[in-house]
């Protein structure tokens, strides 16, 4: 054999070998897909976090050749809460108290993969008559949230105020926010408690509606070294030990779609209307800077969370579960 040639031969080996150690970390399905892939349900609420998620949403419709996705924009805690339990949702956007709860109901079998959304909770008024907190008392307040986030953060607002919920003042709790929103558009109450963007949604269509107080702006001033987190994304621990690879790929998706969103809202709030979040791309634009939208790994939020976590057990135990969480509530990358 003739020595170029066998420089040639060599050459040829020695490419075919750095072909296959570049493609060697990749999973086999490259070369061997499989025949059927799981769909992996991933759900967002009507609010800050489906804005947050719409560009992820509408681009992707796979993670791998393992793992199609599937989105849903729900309304009701309660269908996400029955889908994360009967495992039918793979990752859902929650209120951060939920993750605990529902962590402890599974005995660990739900983690946190990230924080979202920070606070976003609003008092609106068509009396005129609602300036400050201490104004609550003696009146009817409507809103939503029974048993999470928002009903827990409102009573320790008023509490802090010294009003008593339930007794200085009258709470109706309706099972969504969007029924809180008719119900003060068609003049069937006066004083609600809202999240953004239906408050932006609410006062666009009405103008005789009133922001009369900021929540969050209640919170830091009550509770200033806690950070008022109040929603997470989560995930089922099975499909995280599984597809660890394809959480990753979703979380970087995920926060590129926050990024977007905060930085082209124009864009953006097409994509809110078409997938049916908001109906006016216009309200949709003016209301994602005041969603308080965030991306914040679970590793990097454990310490405010602990913290939020602890704050809300001393003041109501069942609102975390009964229990604080451990460690092994937050998933690492």
């Amino acid at each position: 054999m003739k020595k170029g040639t066998s420089k040639t031969i060599i050459c040829i080996v020695l490419a075919i070998i750095a072909m296959i150690s570049l493609t060697g970390c990749n999973k086999i399905y490259e070369t061997n897909p499989p025949e059927d892939p799981i769909t992996a349900k991933i759900v967002a609420m009507k609010g800050p976090t489906g804005i947050g998620m719409v560009r992820v949403m509408n681009e992707i419709v796979s993670l791998s050749d393992y793992v199609n996705t599937s989105f849903e924009i729900m309304t009701s805690t309660d269908t996400v809460v029955a889908g994360l339990l009967d495992k039918s949702i793979s990752i859902a956007a929650v209120p951060t108290n939920l993750a605990s709860v529902l962590y402890n109901r599974t005995e660990g079998e739900i983690q946190i993969l990230a924080v979202h959304t920070l606070g976003v909770l609003h008092i609106l008024d068509k009396t005129g008559t609602i300036n400050s907190i201490e104004d609550l008392k003696g009146k009817t307040i409507t809103a939503s949230g029974q048993g999470s986030l928002p009903q827990y953060v409102l009573e320790f607002i008023l509490n802090e105020n010294g009003i008593v919920p339930q007794t200085d003042v009258e709470i109706i709790y309706k099972a969504e926010h969007s029924e809180v929103a008719t119900l003060l558009l068609s003049g069937q109450v006066d004083i609600v408690m809202l999240p953004e963007p239906f408050v932006s949604t609410v006062m666009n269509k009405d103008e005789s509606i009133i922001h009369a107080i900021d929540i969050n702006e209640e919170w830091t001033e009550k509770a200033p070294d806690i950070t008022l987190s109040m929603g997470c994304l989560v995930a089922q621990k099975t499909f995280i030990e599984e597809y660890k690879e394809e959480v990753n790929t979703f979380l970087d998706l995920y926060k590129e779609s926050i990024e977007w969103v905060l930085e082209k809202p124009y864009e953006a709030s097409e994509l809110i209307v078409t997938s049916g979040i908001l109906d006016n791309e216009t309200v949709a634009e003016k209301a994602i800077p005041n969603c308080n939208i965030v991306y914040i790994d679970a590793v990097d939020a454990k310490d405010s969370l602990d913290a939020f976590f602890k704050f809300l057990f001393d003041n109501n135990p069942s609102s975390v579960g009964g229990k604080l969480p451990d460690e092994s509530i937050y998933y690492i990358k």
